[in-house]
């Protein structure tokens, strides 16, 4: 019950557990993982595309937080260049008229 989205730990233990559970938000493995899911999502249609997946990730990624000291000094920053990353291409994806948003 801990790890439910979204997150609200009671404990220290809890806060633990949020934090293992989306660790890897900022760890070395982001991208397989990431990509792993986009495909499980996909398979299952419950995403429209890529330019969705991004998003649905800057969503995510912008409202998720860790919990606990060590994680938050150890995850907070890779997972915002990740973010800052996914924000790049959502910025620079083209629209329906062809251009990009960051043109608009």
């Amino acid at each position: 019950m801990a790890t439910r989205y979204p997150q609200e730990p009671q404990s220290h233990l809890d806060q633990i557990l949020c934090d293992a559970d989306l660790d890897y938000l900022g760890r070395h493995d982001f991208e397989p993982i990431s990509t792993s899911l986009y495909h499980e999502l996909t398979a299952r249609q419950l995403i429209a595309g890529e330019r969705a997946w991004f998003q649905l990730q800057a969503d995510f990624m912008t409202h998720h937080r860790y919990w606990t000291a060590t994680t938050v000094a150890r995850r907070t920053e890779p997972k915002q260049v990740r973010l800052d990353r996914i924000l790049g291409l959502l910025a620079a994806w083209p629209n329906s008229d062809g251009e990009s948003d960051r043109n608009q």
